[in-house]
C-alpha cells in the first residue's frame, strides 16, 4: 500500500496599490452583441471584448449594478448606452476612439482620474487584452457563486461536467485506486478531462500557485471566494501560451481589483443524515483613493467529517473509517494597487491558507490515523509601464510555498507498528517580463502582439529526498482581425486568426517548443466558427522523478495472485530520473448561436480532442489486481530470482511488511509487480460539449435558464503489447456524461435557483465479470434575498442553500473487498442532503 505524506510552512506577506480602471481591445467597431443579464461590470467587458473597444470605468462607480439582457448589431457606443439605462451612470468618448463611463455630471477631475492608468484585461487563454479566444471558455463569476449555493472554489469547480472529482478532493476515501485519486491535504484540485489535476494548470491572475501534496497539483480552495470576481475554465491546451501542464485546460481564478466598504458573512450547514456539520465566518474590506486601491479577505470555516457508521451504505465497514474528513481551514487575501506616475503603475497580490484536516481507514486489521497541516502562501507583484504607440511593458514575478506535513499512525490488530510523520514541501519562483500593443492596421481593426521572456524555478522535497528545476523560456503571440462586422462582406462578419509559440528550455530534459493557432470566423452576425490546434506539454513532476523507491511486501492474495501457503508478492513503488516529458496534440472545433431574433439565448457546441503521448503514470492503478489484469502482464514477474528479491529490498528507502511476519521472510515471494512511475505509449480522450443560456423578462424579474453537457471517450494504451484500456466510463475514471442545468429567476433584491446535476454510470472493473453501474441524478436549490433601504438593517442578504434536495445515494457498487466502500467516492458524493444557511451584512 502507497503511503502518503504530507507538508506545509508558514508565511508572511503585505500588499499594496494599484489600479481602478479597465481597458479592453484598441478600435471602436460595430458588432454582434450578445449578453445575459449580469453584474454591469461583466457586461461592459463583454461589449469591449466583443466589439475591440476601449471601455474605461472605475470599479467603485459599477459596484452592484446590473445590467438587463443584450443582443444585436450595434456599436459599442449604442450597447453602453443601453445598458447604462436608468443606472445613474453616462458614457461619453475618451477623445481617442474609446469610452468613458461615469457619474453624470461628473466634474472634469474625475473623468481625467478615469482615463488614466487604464487596466490590462485578464483573457483567459491569450495575452492579448480584448483578443477573441477560439477556444471554449466557462466563466462563473462571483454573483453566480453565490447564488448556486457554493462556499469554496471546490465546490465550484467540481460541479463543472467538464471536471472529474477524483484526484486531490476532500470526498475521495482512502484506499481508492489510483495514485492520484488521494485526498491527503483535504484540498480540491482541478482536474479537467480526467487526464490528471497535474496536466490542468490552475492560475492565480494569470500567476503560476506552489504545488499541493505529494500529486503536486494545485488546491485550489486556497483562495477565499469573498476575493473572487470570476473563475474562468478554458478548456482547450495551452502551453502555447501559459507552458508546461496546460494540457487539459487552464483555471484562472480572477480577484476583485477594488471594493468600498466592508461586509461579513455567517454560514452554518449540516447534511441531514448526520455528519459534516460545517461553520464559516468570512469577512471582505476594501477601499479607494485616487490611483489606488486596497482589498483584504479573510475566511475561516471547520467541517465536522463523516464516519462510516453515519451513513447506511457504508456501516459495513470496520470501525475507525473515514469517508469525508473532518477540516479546519484559515485562507486570507490581500491585493492592492497604486498609480506611482501617470504611466507606471505598482499591483500585488499576495494569499495565504492553513487546513488542518483528519482521516482514519481500517483495512486488514492495519488502522492508520493521519492527521494532515497544510500551509500555503503566494505573494505576486507586478510593475507597468505605459508606453507610446499604445504599448506597455510589464514586469511580474511570484513567489510561493506549499507545505504538508502528516502525522501517521499505523497499528496492526491494536500492536503500534509505525508513527510516519512526512512533509511534502513544494515551492515555486518566477520572473516575467512581458510587452504587448498594436503591430499594424489590417481591414478588421489593428493586429496586435505579445512578446515575452521569462525564468522558473520549482522545488519539492520530502525528508531527505528531493529536487529542483528550472527553466528559461520566450513565448510570442499574435492576434489578427482581417475583417469585422462594420465591414458589411456578405458571407464574413467577422474573421480573426491568433497564433502563439513558446520555447522553453529545462534544466532536467531538455527544450520544448509548442505553436498554437486559433481561428474565429463568423459568417453572420448570428453565430460563429471557431478552431483550433496546438501541441501542449507537460513535464514530469519532481515527485516523479524523486520520490523515494517503496517496497510491499504483502501476502499475495492482497495483490489479486494466489500461490500455496504463506506466498507472498512484491510491489514496488517509487520514481525515475529518467521520464521523458509528456506530449500532446490538442485540437478544438466549435459554432456559437446567438440569433437577434430570440435575444438572451446564445448556445455553444464545442468538439474537442487530446492525443498524449509519453504519459508518466505509475502503471498499476490498482494494486489490488496486479496479477491478475492482463493491462498489466509487462510490469509483472511471475518467478523472480531470489537474488533480484534481495537487491530490491535491499535497495528501497521504505519497506513495508504487511504480512504479520517478522523479520522478513523474501523466500516466500512468489511474484514482482512494478508500479514504479513510467512512460506509457499514449493516451487520448475526445469529446463534445454543449452549452446554453438564455435570459427572459417573465412576472417583473429575469427568468434565466442554462445548461452544461459534457460527452467524454477515453482509452489509454499502457505499452505497445498491452491491450487497449477504457478509461472514460469505468469505475475511478470520470463518466462518458455529465450534465448540470436549470433555472434562476430574479426580482428586486430576490433571487430563486434550482439546477439539476447528473452524473453518469461507470462501469465496475474490479469485479468479474465487469458490472454497469447507475449513474446519480442530484438538485439543488437556493434562495437569496438582499434586503434594501430598510433602516439598521441595510444590506442585509439572507441565503438558504440546499443540494442534493431530494437526498440521492450514491450508485451501489460490489467491491469484492470488506475493507472498501461500496460506492465510486472519485465521481459520487456520500454527503447527500446538505442545508446551509448565511447571513452577510454590508456597510
Amino acid at each position: 500500500m502507497r503511503n502518503r505524506r504530507m507538508s506545509f510552512t508558514a508565511a508572511l506577506f503585505n500588499g499594496v496599490a494599484a489600479m481602478a480602471i479597465f481597458v479592453a481591445g484598441a478600435q471602436a467597431q460595430t458588432a454582434a452583441i450578445n449578453i445575459p443579464e449580469e453584474p454591469l461590470a461583466l457586461s461592459l467587458r463583454a461589449v469591449a471584448n466583443q466589439t475591440g473597444t476601449n471601455i474605461l470605468f472605475t470599479p467603485e462607480a459599477v459596484e452592484g449594478l446590473k445590467s438587463h439582457a443584450l443582443q444585436g448589431t450595434m456599436s459599442a457606443q449604442s450597447a453602453v448606452e443601453q445598458l447604462l439605462s436608468g443606472s445613474g451612470l453616462e458614457v461619453v468618448s475618451d477623445g481617442n476612439g474609446g469610452l468613458i463611463v461615469r457619474k453624470k455630471d461628473a466634474p472634469r477631475s474625475q473623468q481625467r482620474a478615469d482615463a488614466a492608468a487604464p487596466e490590462t484585461v485578464i483573457v483567459t487563454g491569450s495575452r492579448i487584452p480584448g483578443a477573441v479566444v477560439a477556444s471554449p471558455v466557462i466563466t462563473v463569476t462571483a454573483d453566480q457563486i453565490k447564488k448556486q449555493g457554493y462556499n469554496d472554489l471546490g465546490d465550484v469547480v467540481r460541479s463543472l461536467p467538464q471536471s472529474y472529482n477524483g484526484g486531490q478532493n476532500p470526498g475521495v476515501v482512502p484506499g481508492s485506486p489510483g495514485l492520484s485519486n488521494q485526498n491527503l491535504t483535504s484540498g480540491s484540485s482541478v482536474d479537467l478531462r480526467g487526464l490528471g489535476a497535474d496536466a490542468t494548470l490552475t492560475l492565480l491572475d494569470g500567476r503560476r500557485l506552489a504545488s499541493d501534496g505529494f500529486t503536486q497539483a494545485v488546491d485550489i480552495s486556497v483562495i477565499p471566494v469573498a476575493a473572487v470576481d470570476r473563475l474562468e475554465v478554458l478548456l482547450d491546451g495551452a502551453s502555447a501560451i501559459y507552458g508546461s501542464d496546460a494540457v487539459g485546460g487552464v483555471a484562472n481564478v480572477i480577484l476583485k481589483r477594488d471594493y468600498d466598504g466592508v461586509s461579513v458573512t455567517g454560514r452554518y450547514g449540516a447534511a441531514t443524515q448526520g455528519g459534516d456539520v460545517q461553520g464559516e465566518f468570512s469577512a471582505v474590506g476594501g477601499t479607494t483613493w485616487d490611483g489606488g486601491g486596497f482589498l483584504a479577505t479573510y475566511t475561516g470555516e471547520w467541517d465536522s467529517g463523516i464516519d462510516a457508521p453515519q451513513r447506511e451504505f457504508s456501516s459495513f465497514l470496520a470501525p475507525h473509517n473515514t469517508i469525508f474528513p473532518s477540516i479546519m481551514h484559515q485562507s486570507a487575501l490581500i491585493s492592492g494597487h497604486q498609480e506611482i506616475t501617470s504611466n507606471l503603475e505598482f499591483d500585488i497580490d499576495a494569499a495565504y491558507s492553513y487546513r488542518n484536516s483528519h482521516s482514519a481507514a481500517n483495512s486488514y486489521g492495519e488502522l492508520s490515523l493521519v492527521s494532515s497541516n497544510s500551509e500555503t502562501w503566494v505573494v505576486s507583484p507586478t510593475l507597468r509601464l505605459t508606453l507610446p504607440g499604445e504599448w506597455s511593458l510589464a514586469l511580474n514575478g511570484s513567489v510561493a510555498e506549499d507545505r504538508s506535513t502528516s502525522a501517521q499512525n499505523i497499528s496492526y490488530l491494536g500492536i503500534p507498528l509505525e508513527n510516519i510523520e512526512t512533509c511534502y514541501c513544494n515551492t515555486a519562483q518566477s520572473v516575467e517580463l512581458d510587452a504587448e500593443g498594436p503591430l499594424f492596421a489590417l481591414p478588421g481593426g489593428p493586429a496586435q502582439a505579445s512578446v515575452g521572456a521569462g525564468y522558473r524555478n520549482t522545488g519539492f522535497k520530502s525528508g531527505s529526498i528531493g529536487g529542483s528545476r528550472h527553466a528559461f523560456y520566450g513565448f510570442a503571440e499574435t492576434n489578427f482581425p482581417f475583417v469585422s462586422p462594420d465591414q458589411n462582406i456578405p458571407f464574413v462578419d467577422r474573421l480573426e486568426l491568433n497564433a502563439a509559440a513558446r520555447f522553453e528550455n529545462y534544466s532536467d530534459f531538455g527544450s520544448v517548443v509548442t505553436p498554437k493557432v486559433g481561428v474565429v470566423w463568423g459568417p453572420a452576425a448570428d453565430f460563429e466558427f471557431k478552431g483550433t490546434w496546438g501541441q501542449s506539454f507537460k513535464a514530469p513532476t519532481l515527485l516523479q522523478e524523486y520520490e523515494p523507491s517503496v517496497v510491499d511486501l504483502a501476502p499475495i492474495g492482497l495483490f489479486g495472485g494466489t500461490g500455496p501457503a504463506g506466498a507472498t508478492g512484491l510491489l514496488l513503488q517509487g520514481g525515475s530520473v529518467n521520464l521523458k516529458p509528456e506530449r500532446a496534440n490538442t485540437y478544438s472545433g466549435g459554432v456559437e448561436f446567438h440569433p437577434d431574433w430570440i435575444p438572451g439565448l446564445h448556445i455553444g457546441l464545442d468538439y474537442f480532442s487530446v492525443n498524449y503521448t509519453n504519459r508518466v503514470l505509475a502503471p498499476i492503478d490498482n494494486p489490488g489486481l496486479a496479477f491478475t489484469n492482463p493491462a498489466y502482464t509487462d510490469f509483472i514477474n511471475l518467478a523472480p530470482a531470489p537474488a533480484l528479491v534481495a537487491s530490491l529490498v535491499a535497495s528501497a528507502q521504505h519497506v513495508l511488511n504487511q504480512t504479520g511476519v517478522s523479520p522478513l521472510n523474501l523466500a516466500s515471494v512468489v511474484a514482482i509487480a512494478d508500479d514504479r512511475y513510467t512512460n506509457a505509449t499514449r493516451q487520448r480522450v475526445s469529446g463534445v460539449d454543449l452549452a446554453f443560456n438564455y435570459a427572459m423578462d417573465l412576472l417583473d424579474g429575469t427568468l434565466t435558464s442554462s445548461g452544461n453537457f459534457a460527452w467524454l471517450q477515453g482509452n489509454q494504451l499502457t505499452t505497445p503489447t498491452s491491450g487497449l484500456l477504457q478509461t472514460a466510463g469505468t469505475i475511478y475514471n470520470p463518466p462518458k456524461f455529465r450534465a448540470r442545468g436549470g433555472f434562476g429567476w430574479t426580482r428586486d433584491g430576490l433571487a430563486l435557483t434550482a439546477y439539476a446535476n447528473y452524473i453518469g454510470g461507470v462501469e465496475n472493473t474490479t469485479v468479474m465479470p465487469n458490472v454497469a453501474g447507475d449513474g446519480m441524478t442530484t438538485v439543488d436549490a437556493v434562495a437569496d434575498y438582499k434586503i434594501g433601504e430598510w433602516g439598521p438593517i441595510d444590506d442585509l442578504e439572507l441565503n438558504l442553500s440546499v443540494t442534493n434536495l431530494f437526498d440521492q445515494k450514491p450508485p451501489f457498487f460490489s467491491s469484492g473487498n470488506p475493507y472498501i466502500v461500496n460506492y465510486d467516492s472519485t465521481n459520487y458524493s456520500a454527503i447527500g442532503r446538505f442545508v446551509s444557511f448565511s447571513i452577510t451584512k454590508s456597510w
